[in-house]
């Protein structure tokens, strides 16, 4: 019984990285084809297939497992399971879909066990991922064999005056770390593919312990395949590769080997990031519990509010020096909530398949995830239990959170105006009006457009994270406000037109964007086209009609023309 349930579960595993496979690699042909809604159904395909082959094998196993009282020889299965997939490239894919099925089996058992740490102490991936060219007397002969070598079935006209442009920028970065030239340089065998971009990854090796990171940025024009820009240092390719993005498609046979060189070329980007940005999110939310898990052992602090105004739906603490936010759904909302848990469940999940254009936080869902009361301030942990009985239950020393969701900890909006200097200050105050706009290319409308739900990441860029009332920009009615026909109208409180649901005046929006003076002037004065309905029902028209808006996640400095 024990070899079938391992070999039960390795077929199951098995069966979901072949699927993702073959998704993942029709990217190439999606990119070739301009297929551009094609790749994002894709994309949201991909996202599930985890969830889905996780539930067959335990529907296939938990029948007879029951049966056997296998709980007590679960241990042995893990380790006949461990000898099968040992020879793996993916091998820490693999524990962790065994780690699915078993919290899946047994909900919170293997919580205060061994086994879920166990299970991430992975080899490295030995696999090289990348291929490298050492440099010709003409460095621009190098880029070009580099280009010539890219796999993409495309005509290249331009080829000669990419190489050029390419070169020239390469050369300056190599000339600013107070290098000649360099000796060799390492790409990335495989492109990495989302929206209508695909990237070149690489770095310039200077020496051992110096190089430069970089990414083509690959676009299909009308004559075919062309170079848009060149992204050079660590930061600027970690905003590429943020958790505000939808996740790449790359082929690559050992993903740990991908996410150690990337790592290599962003070093303050945090393993579970990368696994998630490259479609491995499952995994990057096992590597989030074992970064939980550690900070805990080594660290005193309690978990405490979030800061930040309360939210009416959710709930949202954190420990203060951890990168994550948790967030449970409140039994009862404030009065002016109209939505129910089910739809703010659904609000969430609506996000982690959508295309986040840079613009929404990802998500990680947790069940059952058991914390010790020590863990709590005690007011804090009052609090959940008072109004999110539904979402968490004390036993004893145990604190089991049965549904949390998890973001990245971001400075909110209305604080960060507050407390930051002007002129940076005036820079997020623009973005914001920038990421409202994104989310409308997007086809995200926030609902609630209070800054509160807005936060800062740490390169300055504005994103939204509170989903309980997001909707498509399609399922929206823009709308002009009719003109008051009598005094009463006029000088009314309460609108003296009808309003429906989803009903939006994008007049209304300078009254509340943003506060009184001179910020809400400069930011009126930026996006003046947020107030009119042209603007809106443009946009809405275009996704109607299935078009996808091309919005780069590279600043338009790096572009070479």
């Amino acid at each position: 019984m024990i070899s079938k349930a391992a070999k039960l579960i390795i077929e199951g595993f098995h069966n979901y990285k072949s699927n993702f496979d073959s998704i993942t690699n029709k990217a190439r042909i999606r990119f070739e084809n301009k297929q551009w809604l094609e790749f994002q159904n894709d994309v949201a395909q991909r996202l599930y297939l985890h969830k889905t082959y996780v539930y067959a094998t335990v529907d296939v196993i938990k029948e007879f497992i029951l049966k056997e009282s296998f709980v007590e020889r679960w241990q042995d299965v893990y380790i006949e399971y461990s000898s099968l997939i040992a020879s793996r490239t993916d091998v820490e894919l693999a524990y962790t879909f065994f780690s699915s099925v078993t919290r899946k089996i047994f909900p919170t058992y293997f919580q205060d066990h061994n086994l879920s740490v166990r299970i991430l102490k992975t080899k490295d991936g030995k696999y090289s991922v990348y291929s490298s060219y050492f440099t010709q007397e003409d460095f621009t002969k190098t880029i070009k064999a580099v280009l010539k070598n890219i796999p993409i079935q495309l005509p290249y006209p331009l080829i000669e005056e990419d190489a050029l442009l390419i070169g020239e920028r390469l050369e300056a970065a190599i000339k600013e770390k107070g290098f000649e030239t360099c000796q060799e340089i390492a790409i990335v065998k495989s492109p990495f593919f989302r929206n209508k971009t695909g990237y070149i990854a690489g770095k310039i090796i200077l020496t051992e312990e110096i190089n430069i990171p970089f990414l083509i940025a690959m676009v299909h024009r009308e004559g075919g395949l062309q170079a848009d820009a060149v992204i050079l240092t660590s930061e600027k390719l970690e905003v590429i590769f943020s958790f505000t993005r939808s996740y790449f498609c790359v082929e690559t046979e050992s993903p740990s080997s991908m996410v150690n060189f990337l790592q290599t070329l962003m070093p303050g980007k945090r393993q579970a990031e990368i696994y998630n940005s490259l479609g491995f999110n499952k995994h990057g939310k096992t590597l989030l519990f074992n970064d939980l898990h550690t900070f805990i052992d080594s660290s005193s602090e309690k978990l405490v509010n979030a800061p930040g105004i309360k939210g009416m739906v959710m709930a949202v603490f954190t420990f203060p020096s951890f990168h994550t936010v948790f967030k449970i759904i409140k039994d009862e909302f404030d009065p002016v909530k109209t939505v129910t848990r089910k739809e703010v469940m659904e609000k969430y999940r609506l996000v982690y398949k959508h295309d986040r254009y840079g613009r929404l936080a990802d998500t990680h869902e947790f069940d059952n995830l058991t914390l010790h009361v020590d863990d709590f301030d005690p007011d804090l942990l009052e609090e959940l239990q008072r109004v999110g009985s539904r979402s968490i239950k004390v036993d004893g020393q145990k604190v089991l959170i049965k549904h949390t969701f998890t973001e990245r900890k971001m400075w909110p909006l209305n604080l960060f105006i507050e407390q930051q200097e002007e002129e940076i200050v005036k820079k997020v105050i623009v973005d914001y009006g920038n990421a409202l706009k994104e989310l409308a290319y997007a086809n995200i409308f926030p609902g609630d457009l209070l800054m509160k739900n807005f936060g800062v990441t740490r390169d300055f860029r504005v994103v939204f994270y509170d989903y309980d009332e997001i909707t498509f920009v399609t399922a929206c009615n823009f709308k002009k406000i009719p003109i008051p026909k009598t005094v009463e109208e006029l000088y009314a409180f309460q609108p003296y037109y009808e309003v429906k649901p989803n009903d939006i005046f994008p007049e209304e929006f300078k009254n509340y964007l943003v506060p009184q003076g001179p910020l809400r002037d400069l930011f009126i004065n930026a996006h003046p086209e947020l107030f009119e309905i042209d603007f809106w029902e443009g946009i809405k028209q275009n996704h109607i009609k299935g078009n996808v808006f091309e919005i780069v996640s590279y600043d338009k400095k790096n572009c070479l023309r």
